[in-house]
């Protein structure tokens, strides 16, 4: 039976929301100071500061051992600095923070088609398979390509989305290898985001340095992006998994561009066309038919003679 949501999970779900839609706003500022591997960087390690603040704070172990550090440096690059990196390139002059956050939004479609395939708890089933064609669908309507440019880079769009992809990648590895060794998730979520700082520092080092124009602006989103957006966001997800589990923890995937569409209209001025809104609704029923959220209408038999007897 599920434990109902509280006040206090509403509340942590919608603050969820808020700090990861806006985590593509702060992107977006952030680039205006720092080159996109920079702001990776930053975000990673005042995010690793924060876990470990929090971590240490409860009494939970810090992450230890070679095998797992090996999973987590995997995880921490492909589900942490690459994604990150991409998000800060496309949004680099290349596409609009809105329409970043309306891509991040197919991360549960590239997770689900990843798990069925390397997940043998995850089986194909007729409502996922209906679920992903149609939010692949919805992609294509985002993209738009009968309409051609339309301001918004194909390569800044693509990135996102391979970035969305990454995401899936990494939580499938997570899934897989990280709950044998037996480690609380806030811990393997300080572990995660450390890895990640310490792959991007090594390529900061072989890249070199560029000069930071850091204006109030640039230091508050950078500071706003790796505290919260990369910190503290991870332990109020893993507080709502344990309270109201994973299934109903994924909803904050319907919220989140949302609040990065609106925040970049109103904070940044971004303009969205009306197939962005209708490509991303598209995207979120086949998440939510794939999810068994929204049950497929599926004809009963009609009993046979033999039935009826």
């Amino acid at each position: 039976m599920q434990t109902p949501m509280d006040r206090l999970d509403v509340t942590r779900l919608g603050a969820l929301a808020f700090i990861w839609g806006a985590s593509f706003l702060f992107i977006k500022v952030a680039v205006e100071g720092m080159t996109d591997l920079q702001v990776v960087l930053f975000r990673t390690w005042l995010g690793a500061a924060a876990l470990l603040t929090l971590v240490l704070l409860r009494r939970l172990p810090v992450p230890r051992g070679i095998r797992l550090w090996g999973h987590l440096l995997v995880i921490g690059g492909i589900g942490n600095a690459l994604p990150f990196f991409l998000f800060a390139w496309a949004e680099n002059g290349r596409i609009s923070s809105g329409l970043a956050g309306i891509y991040n939004g197919t991360t549960p479609l590239f997770t689900m088609m990843l798990a069925m395939a390397f997940l043998s708890a995850e089986p194909a089933t007729l409502a996922r398979g209906i679920g992903l064609l149609l939010g692949f669908a919805g992609v294509v309507v985002v993209l738009a390509p009968w309409q051609g440019s339309d301001g918004s880079s194909l390569a800044g769009q693509v990135a996102c989305l391979a970035a969305a992809a990454s995401y899936g990648v990494a939580l499938v590895w997570n899934r897989r290898f990280l709950p044998s060794f037996g480690y609380p998730p806030y811990s393997l979520a300080l572990g995660q985001v450390a890895a990640a700082g310490l792959v991007t520092t090594v390529i900061s080092v072989l890249a070199g340095w560029e000069a930071v124009d850091l204006t109030w602006r640039v230091a508050g989103s950078i500071l706003a992006l790796g505290v919260f957006g990369t910190g503290i966001a991870f332990f109020l997800l893993y507080a709502l998994m344990d309270k109201i589990g994973a299934t109903r923890a994924s909803m904050v995937t319907y919220l989140i561009p949302l609040v990065a569409v609106a925040l970049g209209v109103l904070v940044l001025g971004e303009s969205v066309s009306w197939h962005h809104f209708v490509g991303g609704a598209v995207v979120l029923l086949g998440i939510m038919i794939a999810e068994r959220r929204v049950p497929l209408l599926v004809p009963r038999r009609r009993p046979a003679m033999a039935d009826l007897s």
